[in-house]
């Protein structure tokens, strides 16, 4: 509901804080939860995305924002996969590039960094990772017979 009232998808922060509010885990964990819902959201549309491209003419301009869009989000979610799998080497050039600031910054944002890579762990669990994938799946399926049903309902025949 706040993501309809708010804009920039607001409602995300919301969501976080009521999980946070309910469950009792720490806040960064809770914003890492809604991240990697989002990330696993981005992996599904790209995927939807690409398979409309190439079942369906598609206007050359969507086509080629469609390429430099899915380019960036799959960028995205290479960089999550590999701190999520070289977390380590991630903190040592952290460590590198944040020299130049003093030790108690260094550390807070170190430990920020760590408790937000902690809640990629999940992505390190193929088994885990497909169910959420395909709860992602499943979910983006109903939105888009959501809209079917109501285009279908109206007596629109709009080409898919």
């Amino acid at each position: 509901m706040v993501n309809n009232v708010l804009p920039a998808r607001a409602g995300e922060l919301a969501r976080a804080l009521v999980l946070w509010r309910v469950t009792g885990a720490s806040r960064r964990a809770t914003l890492t939860t809604v991240a990697m819902e989002r990330l696993l959201d981005i992996i599904t549309l790209v995927a939807i995305l690409t398979l409309v491209g190439l079942l369906f003419q598609v206007p050359v301009w969507a086509r080629g924002l469609g390429t430099v869009t899915m380019v960036l989000l799959l960028g995205i979610t290479v960089g999550v996969i590999w701190m999520a799998f070289h977390h380590r080497s991630l903190f040592r050039v952290a460590e590198v590039m944040l020299f130049f600031l003093p030790g108690a910054i260094r550390q807070r944002i170190l430990g920020f960094m760590a408790r937000f890579v902690d809640g990629t762990r999940a992505l390190r669990d193929p088994r885990l990772t497909g169910l959420a994938l395909l709860c992602s799946a499943l979910i983006w399926a109903a939105e888009a017979g959501g809209f079917w049903l109501v285009m279908y309902g109206l007596g629109l025949d709009l080409p898919a």
